[in-house]
């Protein structure tokens, strides 16, 4: 008895390591792998959004409403593997957060992968007006010059 149920958990699917955390910009495409061994035919993979508990596939078959999503599944016999990979093209900073990749066996087994969409728009440039100055004090002469923000209370030297 003992020795059945090890062998079937032996043979049960189980995850290989893959990247784990993925940050792009916003308007990529997003591909978020998941790799499973021991695949049989009696399982099923499914993608999740967990940020709000959204089913996005089951198998091949996305079933979010939103055409951005898709699955691509990739049998590899030779390392008795499949992929499959959750791609969300023109990602916006919305996509962000954590995607659970999930087999249906007893108990569940899962795989998160963290997403990260960067807007390019909100990087603060280096140059701009609006940041604050992290320039050092210099001299002209015998005077010293501090350079601040107008909203700045800190008093220069002159």
């Amino acid at each position: 008895m003992y020795e059945e149920e090890m062998k079937m958990m032996m043979e049960q699917p189980y995850f290989v390591k893959t990247k784990n955390k993925t940050t792009l910009k916003s308007g990529e495409v997003a591909f978020l792998p998941c790799r499973v061994k021991n695949m049989g035919k009696e399982y099923m993979v499914t993608w999740m959004y967990l940020s709000e508990v959204t089913i996005l596939s089951v198998g091949s078959m996305a079933f979010s409403s939103d055409q951005r999503f898709s699955v691509v599944h990739i049998n590899r016999p030779r390392i008795q593997a499949d992929d499959w990979t959750l791609l969300i093209n023109t990602t916006t900073t919305m996509d962000s957060g954590k995607y659970e990749c999930s087999v249906n066996t007893l108990p569940k087994i899962s795989h998160v992968v963290e997403l990260e969409v960067e807007d390019p728009m909100d990087v603060i440039m280096q140059d701009s007006p609006y940041t604050k100055s992290t320039m050092q004090p210099f001299t002209v002469g015998d005077r010293v010059i501090t350079m601040l923000d107008e909203d700045d209370q800190s008093t220069g030297q002159y």
